[in-house]
């Protein structure tokens, strides 16, 4: 009951953090402008929730970056009307509009996967991105940014003593059952690819379910978060604790012991990647709440280096084990160090994922 209490109310703060920082608009006018305080009026009273910031024509600094604005946006036009409204979700451009536009207008851009951009009473354009540059406001994340976060969470995601404690039983049972260190090898690689190509196919499918719904994000960094506070709750406690249910593991048990041979191997790996999921996918779902705001084809290059990560214990105990790693002795420290492990992995992903939410990753 205390638990289920905790989770509650863990989950209500953090759902409040998260949507206090998901929507903002830069309104570029001036004081006496009609058409200006009609435009923040509409987008006041549509969205509440959202942080709308002026920006005063009458400046210097910020008459400057108007026009830079425009020569990047509406290189064409001579004109210089605004308001001018920039709608920003998530750290990422939805729409640029010129002069008041109606709620209708804004909403619609919202939920678009393109950016919308408007001159006036023009017919809307849309593109697949846009960055403004030399704009203070509006700052992308660097691919460093990006890699920092990613590369954070993928060796959080290696270091699970859930993932590394199956790859210790399937060793176990490889060294029972076959004896040659060529088939525990080749069966220890079969096991790795399996398990590399479901993670990898299943961060591609999320990567595009986030992208399309852009505020999906927010309950998948809740339930990381539920996670990194669960195992850290559980280690402080000394208890051992899992998202698996106690079925799922008992069929991974069952269906290793049957592990003859590499395409058995290669078959509950797959098995096993799917199950373990709820186990390792915190890390997981920061890095690739991150990665579906690139446009860049780079992220499917991250998302590989991700993977790879993910998956080196299982390539070095694999090498290691048939050539005189104990696996009772590798079991044992497991064992003695998982309170520890779990309160730094746990503490670690929530801290992560705080950070991802703050700056708006």
């Amino acid at each position: 009951m205390k638990k289920l209490l905790l989770g509650f109310i863990f989950f209500i703060s953090f759902t409040a953090v998260a949507l206090s920082v998901e929507l903002e608009f830069k309104l570029f006018g001036a004081p006496w402008c009609e058409y200006c305080a009609q435009e923040k009026m509409i987008l006041t009273e549509a969205f509440p929730e959202a942080s709308i910031q002026f920006f005063d024509l009458t400046s210097t600094n910020t008459a400057r970056e108007f026009e830079v604005i425009y020569q990047q946006v509406f290189p064409a036009k001579q004109e210089r009307y605004y308001p001018l409204t920039i709608g920003i979700k998530n750290g990422r451009i939805f729409a640029i509009a010129v002069g008041a536009q109606s709620e209708e207008f804004w909403k619609e851009a919202l939920n678009r996967k393109d950016v919308t951009i408007k001159f006036m009473g023009e017919k809307e354009n849309f593109v697949e991105n846009i960055e403004l540059r030399d704009v203070s406001f509006f700052k992308p994340k660097s691919l460093g940014e990006i890699l920092a976060i990613c590369i954070t969470s993928a060796l959080l995601d290696a270091i699970n003593p859930c993932a590394i404690n199956v790859l210790l039983v399937f060793l176990t049972l490889m060294l029972v059952n076959i004896g040659s260190k060529k088939k525990i090898i080749q069966s220890g690689l079969s096991f790795t690819l399996a398990t590399f190509v479901v993670y990898y196919l299943m961060g591609l499918g999320l990567i595009t379910v986030i992208k399309s719904l852009w505020w999906i994000k927010y309950p998948l960094y809740i339930f990381a978060g539920w996670i990194g506070f669960m195992e850290m709750f559980n280690g402080f406690k000394g208890k051992d604790w899992s998202p698996i249910p106690k079925r799922w593991k008992s069929s991974v048990e069952k269906g290793m012991r049957t592990i003859l041979s590499p395409l058995g191997a290669l078959i509950i790996g797959f098995f096993v990647g799917i199950v373990l999921l709820p186990c390792t996918s915190g890390p997981y779902v920061v890095a690739l709440s991150v990665l579906s705001g690139m446009d860049s084809f780079i992220k499917f290059f991250i998302l590989v280096l991700y993977n790879l990560i993910f998956v080196s214990p299982f390539i070095a105990l694999t090498f290691l084990v048939p050539f005189g790693l104990s696996t009772m002795k590798l079991k044992k420290l497991k064992k003695s160090s998982t309170e520890v492990m779990e309160i730094i992995t746990g503490g670690a992903l929530l801290t992560l994922v705080i950070v991802s939410i703050i700056f708006g990753f």
